[in-house]
């Protein structure tokens, strides 16, 4: 069970209780039974009654997914009522009071303020776009030729590719000297940042008050954008889970509309207390900003469980029907051999929902990244799907699995990442993933007619989170992630030997 003493907490805290210990699987069973409760109630009964969260979350999570497919009413509803159990039980803990973070974020700020620093733009040729892959600068038509070659190779979702071609077709759109972006956590390896820093948008950065971060990110201003840091004191940058009020009140002052981006990231249970002070923000800016001023984006990780659609689920059951014999039957030697926990396979049926929705939970959790991270990402999505209900514009597009930091320093999950080929997963550099999410990005803030539009009509709210997906290949597997994982991990480990 993941905690934090009572003497450690500061700032965003999950709520402590009568012996002032912090569990993190305690506050995720409350708020996932809460968010499906009046859905599914044997779900809600089954997560309060897990015994060992850490080691049985996966299947609480599929069955939340599970539950929003019934209908549109029920995938509203759970988003609904998940980011109103986190506004209600996340506390904020500062000088030893610790009180309720929306009591919190209502209220006065009690520390310092923020002052702005600029970076202005500088003049610059209208902007041109490519994605580095494969040693190479791909645009135009040889970008749409690499992106039916991920069509084909089911990389990508068909939908994903369209939304880079209907950039492509508008080239126009790729002038952002019209909006505004604040990303919080622009440092971050998988955000937009360093696309939106060369493409004219005015970015309002947030990260942490560290030099080295704050150096990478004026190296990268100017070029027709501009920047603005908050900075107390004279050093740039902020903490989003300890300056949060101080932080809602420099956001306050920009003016005008705004995309407003969540993309920090942190190890552990931080992932999740970043995560919630994101949303807070997110929360603030739609209640007090008019009508319209607020945009929301997030960027998806492909390892959680998504509904995806009746094409992408049958291309994951045809490849489990269409293993040669002598491999199924290594694969069930090696399943009973590891005590049936390899080679599962990734989706036994679809399921019907309403107005003629037939989906299929793809389960690709990994135990590595853990329970906190799990309810981290479907905050995000919640507040995807509650935004849309809202009439908000919403970008929250499936990025793939990259090489970054955060992976390649736990062992285990750099090994499956170097062997995952052999199950025909691709693995993208982080500077492929940012230039091709970031078009997408550019995709929902300017088209009519995807999915992001909160006037596009869709089947069920669950679309907006797997028509787009960019997910190299793991929703078109025959196997759930995790019980393919460790054999890519021996294969990743062989290579690098």
């Amino acid at each position: 069970m993941a905690r934090t003493t009572e003497r450690q907490a500061a700032g965003v805290a999950v709520p402590a209780d009568e012996s002032g210990r912090r569990s993190t699987s305690s506050f995720a069973k409350s708020v996932l039974a809460e968010a499906v409760r009046d859905s599914a109630p044997d779900a809600a009964a089954a997560i309060e009654a897990e015994s060992n969260w850490r080691r049985g979350y996966h299947r609480h999570f599929v069955a939340a997914a599970e539950a929003g497919i019934a209908s549109p009413a029920d995938a509203n509803g759970i988003a609904r009522r998940g980011l109103a159990a986190v506004a209600e039980q996340i506390r904020f803990v500062r000088s030893g009071d610790d009180r309720p973070l929306s009591e919190v974020m209502s209220g006065a700020a009690t520390a310092g303020g923020f002052d702005t620093q600029v970076v202005p733009a500088t003049p610059g040729d209208r902007p041109t776009y490519s994605v580095p892959y494969g040693g190479r600068d791909l645009s135009n038509e040889d970008l749409r030729r690499q992106l039916e070659l991920w069509v084909s190779d089911g990389v990508i979702e068909v939908g994903a590719a369209e939304g880079v071609e209907e950039v492509l077709a508008n080239p126009e759109w790729l002038d952002l000297s019209d909006l505004t972006f604040v990303v919080l956590g622009a440092g971050a390896e998988l955000g937009p940042y360093p696309a939106l820093m060369g493409l004219g948008a005015t970015v309002a950065a947030v990260d942490l008050p560290r030099p080295e971060i704050w150096d990478r990110l004026r190296a990268r201003a100017g070029d027709r954008s501009r920047l603005l840091m908050p900075s107390r004191d004279g050093q740039a940058g902020a903490d989003l889970t300890t300056d949060l009020p101080e932080l809602r009140d420099w956001l306050d002052s920009i003016d005008g509309p705004i995309v407003l981006g969540g993309y920090a990231y942190a190890d552990g249970e931080a992932h999740l207390r970043v995560s919630v002070a994101q949303d807070a923000l997110i929360r603030h800016a739609i209640a007090t900003r008019p009508t319209g001023h607020v945009s929301v984006a997030h960027l998806l990780t492909p390892t959680d469980c998504f509904a995806v659609d009746e094409d992408t689920a049958e291309a994951s059951r045809t490849a489990w029907a269409a293993r040669p014999l002598g491999l199924r039957m290594t694969q069930g030697a090696l399943r009973k051999l590891s005590g049936d926990r390899l080679f599962h396979q990734a989706i036994l049926e679809c399921l019907d929902g309403k107005e003629g929705y037939r989906s299929a939970v793809f389960d690709t959790l990994v135990t590595e990244q853990g329970p906190n991270y799990a309810l981290a990402k479907r905050i995000q999505e919640w507040r995807a799907i509650d935004g849309r209900a809202a009439g908000l514009r919403v970008s929250a597009n499936v990025s793939p699995s990259s090489n970054t930091k955060s992976v390649t320093k736990n062992r285990a999950l750099a090994a499956a990442y170097r062997g995952a080929g052999m199950f025909g997963i691709e693995v993208f550099e982080p500077d492929t993933t940012n230039a091709l999410m970031a078009l997408l990005l550019i995709r929902d803030l300017r088209s009519t007619t995807c999915a992001s539009d909160p006037y596009t009509e869709l089947a069920n709210p669950l679309q907006l989170l797997s028509d787009s997906a960019a997910h190299g290949g793991l929703w078109r597997s025959p196997y759930k992630t995790r019980t393919a994982l460790p054999l890519a991990a021996i294969r990743g480990l062989l290579r690098s030997g």
